[in-house]
């Protein structure tokens, strides 16, 4: 056979030293994404603040000085003025006894904001994740069409050789040498723009990732990319993770078929599972759910906060009152307090109540539109993966077909007599090339329709198939 027809997915080993793996691709993004830095410090915030609610249990300290100066003028007194003047100094403790539930109910709508803050952190963990993945994702089918557009380029190249041969000894076939020319030129275009998407699907892996430029910057050539199985993701990719960490991956086993080795597995979980999951675990639900019990916490506060206060407080006061027609004169006081008061605005507390149900209101139906939804999400990202699971099946069998009649078509247009027509052979080889690229294409959407289940789902999926 004259045309070489190399194989759909030929693997370059590369050092590792030098390519990225997805789980350091994801480790990377952890710890550099300025969306988890944020969602860290609301955390942080929020413990702060419960921790605030908290102090109106604690005693208050005080101290104080007061300086006065009093300058009268009056006809009563022999100089007809009087000057005083009347340092005061107090320290005093202040204590809440009861408050009927008002701090109680304040640092309880606090807790439930802390806890909201952590699964924002979560969510931000869980986001970024998905982010690196599917854009690696992308990453792999652009270094995968590179590959296949070389294989048709060389090929192109070899169909012009000939015809250019052909020509040579007879000058009538000139306009498939010509043609010949014209397709060559068209790959090795295609393979310039497959070159480009790559690059620029490498510059949006680093921008998941939020690091500088890194140079020479290359992902880890995956074997198992290519073979058609349901769960040909090794285990770095669906790693049973409670950490949030990518670990480095096993070693991938070689020597896989890459055209008979495909035995489609359904997968390990019922729609209705995966939707339980996700309102189970998902943390930007649970982030909602603990909003509302934070709103519910606030509408009680706010209820109370018309109902009297009972303190007490214990001070010490000294003062010293000198005047021009008296003696100086010291006086220490040692003074206890209990006070019971409360003030209201009718007008504003009944708006402000009517304004804490509302914000309920709103923090429930965020929550029945977030459920509603993820439900179809997860439909969608479901349906997708189990029609993915067929193409690839497909596809598959497109290649082979493919590439069966490239090889039948190339070698009876070498032997001449007509059997077959240039425009035939031109044909064969365009959908050759165009089977192994819709190849990767499916591998790519069943991959990032698996990243967005799991991310909606938290169901880490290892590589036998197993939750």
């Amino acid at each position: 056979m004259l045309f070489l027809v190399c194989p759909a997915f030929a693997v370059t080993e590369q050092n590792p030293d030098d390519a990225y793996f997805l789980y350091e691709c994801v480790n990377l993004a952890l710890k550099n994404s300025p969306v988890i830095k944020q969602a860290k410090y609301n955390v942080e915030i929020a413990d702060k603040n419960l921790n605030i609610a908290k102090s109106a249990y604690f005693p208050t300290l005080g101290a104080g000085i007061q300086y006065n100066h009093f300058f009268n003028s009056d006809k009563t007194f022999d100089k007809g003025y009087r000057k005083a003047f009347m340092p005061d100094v107090t320290v005093y403790l202040q204590q809440l006894i009861y408050d009927f539930g008002k701090t109680s109910a304040s640092v309880d709508m606090r807790k439930f904001n802390k806890i909201t803050a952590q699964y924002e952190y979560d969510n931000a963990v869980n986001e970024t994740i998905n982010r690196t993945k599917l854009a690696y994702f992308y990453v792999l089918e652009a270094q995968s069409a590179i590959e296949i557009e070389q294989n048709n380029v060389e090929i192109s190249k070899q169909i012009c050789d000939f015809t250019k041969k052909q020509y040579e000894k007879n000058a009538t076939t000139l306009v498939d040498y010509q043609d010949a020319l014209v397709h060559f030129y068209d790959a090795k275009m295609k393979l310039q723009k497959a070159e480009n998407l790559y690059q620029i699907n490498l510059a949006n892996l680093q921008k998941t990732m939020y690091v500088d430029e890194i140079k020479d910057f290359k992902i880890k050539k995956i074997n198992e990319y290519f073979y058609i199985d349901a769960y040909f993701h090794p285990d770095f990719l669906h790693e049973n993770n409670d950490k949030l960490l990518y670990k480095r991956r096993k070693d991938i086993p070689h020597g896989m078929d890459v055209k008979y080795d495909a035995k489609l597995r359904a997968l390990p979980f019922t729609f209705e599972d995966a939707y339980k999951s996700a309102c189970e675990k998902n943390p930007h639900l649970k982030a909602l759910e603990n909003t509302l019990l934070a709103m519910e916490k606030q509408l009680l506060h706010t209820k109370r906060d018309w109902f009297p206060v009972l303190a007490a407080q214990v001070g010490y006061r000294h003062t010293n009152q000198y005047a021009t027609d008296v003696d100086a004169v010291f006086n220490d006081q040692l003074k206890v307090d209990v006070t019971l008061g409360s003030a209201v605005n009718i007008m504003k507390k009944k708006n402000e109540i009517a304004r804490a149900k509302q914000i309920i209101n709103l923090a429930q139906n965020d929550i029945d539109k977030f459920k509603t939804d993820i439900y179809y999400d997860i439909k969608n990202a479901y349906q997708d993966i189990l029609t993915a699971q067929k193409q690839i099946v497909n596809a598959k069998d497109k290649i082979e077909s493919a590439e069966k009649t490239l090889e039948t078509v190339s070698q009876q247009y070498i032997q001449g007599a007509n059997l077959v027509s240039y425009i035939e052979l031109q044909n064969a080889k365009n959908n050759y090339n165009k089977a192994k690229l819709e190849y990767i294409d499916q591998i790519r959407y069943y991959s990032t329709s698996l990243a967005e289940l799991e991310k909606m789902t938290l169901i880490r999926i290892n590589y036998e198939g197993n939750p």
